[in-house]
């Protein structure tokens, strides 16, 4: 079965092309009424048989015909392709004035069926030269072919084959095109669908995989195809510590290219995230005037780091909700209960939620005030002391902060049940509090705990800014980043050190290991 590749461009013009149309010897041929050149109009009724034309071997030859094969031309849905060409004795005398119809038939783009259902779809008239042209405007990929009907003792003569390839718009679309940082000798796999213009998957569709290094030159990385249902799949592979760039075009049309958008991989040869890139990050924040600590905990191995004053102690704020919240639940924890009271619950959502100091104030004055931070650091293995007998003054170090999250994820402060519902309001806290760590992170779905706080100190005059999360796959990383500055500089100075140094644990995408 005869393939056609798919070509690039806008319109072909076909008028180049040739075709070569023979019959056998026959009678005289018919006489048909003249109508304009170009022009594809219904076909007569009848030929009436034309004056001075001898029953002969008929050629019809499209112009310029490439020798032999099925002759291709490719255009855009839709675009006017012009099939031009002559009908000639075979002596080489033009046959003027003869009826040439045009048959259609389906094809899809690549591969030409060995037994074409054709269907008449016009017909043109011979010039003076014999010259013939036929406009036409596929809508989708169609086979053509020349034919004159039999007359008298003249048999039918038929062309060989013209393919026109209609160009599909392809969509090329990656199902987990997400930015990635991957360990060191490792892969990814990326699957994908390729569709056409009316949303049907291409299939057996050969592709070009190409990759390129930061700022270097796209080479061809790999082949694939569409299976039968369009889809595709490859293996990406880190080749140094570099971005790596991936993107997908199909082989068969080069016009129609596709990137997988925001496919990227980046090496990480020793550890899941680029500590020092936190390092650096953090000492720029202290070099514009800020007070900046870190504290770190990789739950899965058990690490802890901290950054900047990552050991030493800062004001809360509202992040102190947190452990108030945790002595609250703690109440139906000891009764067994797996959600709390409705009336509970619903003061929790709000002091988490909205950070509704009112309620906090409440609790913590019913809750023997400091007692609640002993308890849960009782409960927790911490130390964090208590100024002023306030929640906003609780002051832990940054790291200490981490290992309260921690111990609210594995169920050492908390039944499952119960540290579920606290973690979920604090993964659906306002819009307006998810700056700072929740911000950072590129896949913000997997944030599983966000808390945050801040307050201007008026006895002071001085900012504490601070952003808490729990994220990454079971919920693997306690991160904490506090700040502490001067008044006169704005809230926003906080929040966007606390998205700067988040970010830089992860700087080119989700970590998914």
């Amino acid at each position: 079965m005869p393939r056609v590749s798919r070509l690039s461009g806008v319109v072909i013009a076909c008028a180049s092309a040739a075709l070569i149309v023979t019959s056998f010897p026959s009678a005289a041929l018919a006489d048909p009424s003249p109508s304009p050149s170009g022009a594809a109009t219904p076909a007569p009724s009848a030929s009436p048989t034309p004056s001075a034309m001898p029953a002969d071997r008929l050629t019809v030859r499209w112009d310029a015909e490439a020798a032999g094969g099925v002759q291709t031309a490719s255009a855009e849905r839709g675009s006017t392709v012009a099939l031009a060409g002559r009908v000639a004795t075979a002596d080489g005398r033009p046959a003027t004035g003869l009826t040439v119809a045009l048959d259609r038939a389906d094809f899809d783009g690549r591969n030409v069926p060995a037994d074409p259902r054709w269907a008449e779809v016009g017909h043109a008239v011979t010039d003076d030269d014999g010259g013939v042209r036929f406009g036409v405007a596929p809508t989708r990929s169609s086979l053509f072919r020349a034919r004159v009907a039999a007359a008298g003792e003249r048999p039918e003569a038929t062309s060989s084959t013209y393919a026109v390839a209609v160009q599909t718009s392809l969509r090329i679309a990656v199902t987990n095109p997400l930015v990635r940082t991957v360990p060191y000798a490792t892969a990814a796999r990326v699957a994908g669908v390729v569709t056409g213009d009316d949303g049907n998957p291409v299939a057996d569709l050969p592709l070009t995989v190409e990759r390129r290094l930061k700022g270097q030159a796209w080479k061809r990385y790999a082949d694939t195809s569409t299976t039968a249902d369009g889809s595709f799949v490859f293996t990406a592979r880190t080749a140094s510590a570099q971005l790596i760039e991936y993107r997908v075009r199909s082989a068969e049309s080069p016009a129609h290219t596709a990137a997988l958008s925001g496919l990227v991989l980046q090496e990480s040869r020793h550890d899941p995230f680029d500590k020092a890139q936190i390092d650096r990050m953090v000492r720029s924040v202290r070099a514009s005037g800020l007070k900046v600590g870190v504290g770190l905990i990789d739950r899965k191995t058990g690490k802890s780091y901290n950054y900047g004053h990552g050991q030493s102690t800062f004001y809360t704020a509202s992040v102190a909700k947190v452990m108030v919240a945790m002595d609250v639940l703690r109440d139906s924890h000891g009764q067994g209960r797996s959600t709390p009271p409705s009336a509970t619950a619903s003061k929790l959502r709000s002091m988490i939620r909205n950070s509704n100091d009112a309620i906090t104030w409440s609790y913590w004055r019913s809750r023997g005030g400091a007692n609640v931070v002993q308890r849960v650091n009782s409960r927790c293995g911490t130390s964090i002391k208590v100024y002023n007998n306030t929640w906003s003054m609780s002051r832990p170090t940054p790291l200490q902060m981490a290992q309260v999250l921690d111990c609210l994820a594995d169920g050492r402060a908390l039944n499952a049940k119960l540290s579920s519902f606290l973690m979920y309001q604090m993964r659906t806290v306002t819009p307006s509090q998810r700056w700072g760590v929740p911000a950072a992170n590129p896949d913000r779905f997997r944030v599983e705990m966000n808390k945050n706080g801040w307050w201007r100190w008026p006895c002071c005059y001085f900012w504490t800014v601070n952003s808490t999360g729990l994220f990454g796959p079971g919920s693997r990383y306690a991160f904490t980043v506090f700040t502490q500055y001067g008044g006169s500089l704005p809230q926003s100075r906080g929040e966007k050190q606390a998205y700067n140094v988040t970010r830089a644990m992860y700087p080119w995408g989700t970590i998914i290991y």
